[in-house]
């Protein structure tokens, strides 16, 4: 069995943050195609549109076991950003349902037509503070077999999620 897994989890932005991107290109070949073609105009556009490609920068996690680690990579114009955690500071695997509108993660479902349900798949602490998305999933059933294969490959137990702080005091 590898040692390593890469999840490539998609675009940085939320989907808005794509829509505003898509805008800004298209807006700026507005501009370019206009007939006034001045140095202004022209510098203004260049900056919309590296400013609405940078809306399509994406992201990966890798799970090193060999090495113990875990890096989270922003791909932005070729250019690679990396964050490397610890994987020796984790030691659950918890699944969380996330509910999500258009622009955000929210945690209450108010209006079912602009908010769907994630079921994130995550790496935790003992008290369930420190956490680690590896992957997104529509269903439950998914989210429950990726947990299992990731409790086999790293050896954590998979675990209700339950912070420290709502814990009850008498127990």
């Amino acid at each position: 069995m590898k040692d390593k897994i890469v999840y490539k989890q998609g675009f940085f932005f939320p989907p808005t943050g794509i829509a505003v991107g898509i805008l800004c290109i298209l807006f700026a070949l507005g501009i370019l195609f206009t007939k006034d073609h001045n140095a202004k105009f022209i510098s203004i556009a260049i900056f919309l549109i590296l400013f609405g490609l940078t809306f399509f920068s994406k992201k990966q996690l890798h799970i090193d076991k060999e090495n113990q680690v875990i890096e989270e990579q922003t791909n932005c114009f070729g250019y690679v950003f990396r964050t490397k955690k610890n994987l020796n500071d984790f030691c659950y695997i918890i699944i969380i349902r996330q509910l999500y509108s258009i622009t955000s993660r929210s945690t209450v479902n108010l209006d079912l037509k602009s908010r769907f349900g994630k079921y994130d798949v995550l790496l935790t602490n003992k008290p369930h503070h420190y956490k680690q998305k590896i992957k997104s999933f529509d269903n439950i059933e998914d989210a429950k077999s990726e947990a299992r294969i990731r409790s086999d490959f790293l050896n954590f137990e998979i675990v209700k999620f339950d912070p420290v702080r709502t814990r009850n005091k008498h127990s």
